[in-house]
């Protein structure tokens, strides 16, 4: 599989690559490469390159983090790449928990889910019941207004821990953002700041209460 979205970035600090002319990474550039390409950037072996990833995806969490980018870049894609990855065992990079999935653009795709999961790690996701308990740990939730992507939020405690959630994800904030804010009218932008600031307040209680990531674009 190619890289999901190349114009999407994350905002992520730069990890410790090993020294490749020309080439400069933050987390998210990582995190969308196949473990093949992996290898030709790197130079490294199969099994050097699955410490790699298990060593960034340990160091993305946890963290709040934003991914933004133009329109049509590959940020939805990029979230459904993490929620698989929140999915599989810590001696593969991944988190070995469950995802909240807030979509709020109707954007998802179990289809794209179940793609993405087969192309990346085709060996792992090898029958049908790997699969099923992949789609099984990712909770998807559509909630298309600002009220209520706050009101899932500030309600996510008790599922965090029944659930064991590991990965937090809204895809995304800026889309009912700017269905409902006009900033053009007056009082307009003083509620908007007022949504982004509580939001962003619980998601930095959750991920540092639970640490556990969370992510929104």
């Amino acid at each position: 599989m190619g890289r999901a979205g190349a114009g999407a970035r994350w905002a992520g600090r730069p990890i410790g690559f090993p020294p490749v002319k020309g080439a400069v990474f933050v987390d998210g550039d990582f995190l969308c490469l196949s473990l093949l390409e992996l290898m030709k950037v790197t130079g490294q072996s199969y099994y050097e390159v699955q410490k790699l990833l298990c060593k960034v995806s340990r160091a993305c969490a946890p963290k709040m983090q934003t991914i933004t980018s133009p329109p049509g870049c590959g940020k939805t894609q990029f979230c459904i790449m993490l929620s698989v990855l929140a999915t599989l065992p810590v001696s593969m990079g991944g988190l070995d928990g469950a995802v909240i999935y807030i979509d709020t653009e109707s954007a998802f795709s179990a289809e794209r889910l179940i793609e993405i999961a087969g192309n990346r790690f085709p060996t792992y996701f090898d029958s049908d019941e790997k699969v099923f308990c992949m789609t099984r740990s990712i909770h998807l939730y559509r909630e298309l207004t600002c009220c209520s992507v706050l009101k899932r939020i500030m309600s996510l405690e008790e599922e965090i821990i029944s659930k064991k959630v590991k990965l937090i994800i809204i895809d995304s904030v800026a889309s009912v953002v700017r269905k409902e804010f006009d900033t053009k009218l007056q009082g307009n932008l003083a509620e908007r700041s007022n949504f982004l600031t509580r939001g962003a307040s619980v998601l930095k209680y959750l991920a540092e209460e639970f640490s556990i990531p969370a992510s929104r674009n």
